[in-house]
């Protein structure tokens, strides 16, 4: 399976280094965009592909996780909509919601709160199914990262405590 992540920050880093690390995911399995080149030279570091083109992320991986800001998430979808249309999304995004992604492509949506402790493999993450991710999705989110911490399925109203309680920080 190959993976993809859009977004080389503190959450997408994370998450990169604990898929290598825990997650059973080989680097030539693994390429991980951003548009600030240092962020690139750190991910190549650790053996996956890199790239600025959010396009070929969604085009080449099985699975993408979008860890990019809030703000960013609308022109990103924009980029790559034509490539993810029904692959699956994993939005680490905190506050928008699965409706508002699904409005903007046409993957099948799981919305997931992580937290940095991924790249050690003692996370706690929240994650709720969206519009056309089904229970097989579910399954293989649950079973990917679980290798890196601990996973709750929740539904998407209580995401918002979630995001307190777990969202992106230690």
């Amino acid at each position: 399976m190959r993976i993809g992540i859009i977004g080389a920050g503190n959450m997408g880093m994370a998450l990169a280094r604990g898929l290598l690390r825990f997650g059973g995911v080989k680097p030539e399995d693994l390429i991980v965009s951003d548009r600030e080149e240092g962020r690139l030279r750190a991910v190549a570091r650790l053996g996956a592909r890199t790239t600025v083109d959010n396009a070929e992320v969604a085009g080449w991986a099985d699975i993408v996780f979008l860890a990019v800001k809030p703000g960013a998430v609308a022109d990103v979808l924009r980029e790559i909509r034509g490539e993810v249309e029904g692959k699956l999304l994993v939005s680490v995004a905190a506050g928008v919601s699965t409706e508002t992604i699904a409005g903007l492509c046409g993957a099948r949506i799981i919305r997931l709160m992580p937290n940095i402790c991924a790249e050690a493999g003692q996370m706690a993450a929240c994650y709720s199914l969206g519009p056309g991710a089904t229970e097989e999705d579910a399954g293989l989110v649950e079973g990917l990262l679980g290798r890196l911490g601990r996973v709750l399925r929740i539904e998407e109203g209580l995401m918002g405590v979630a995001t307190a309680v777990c969202g992106s920080g230690p």
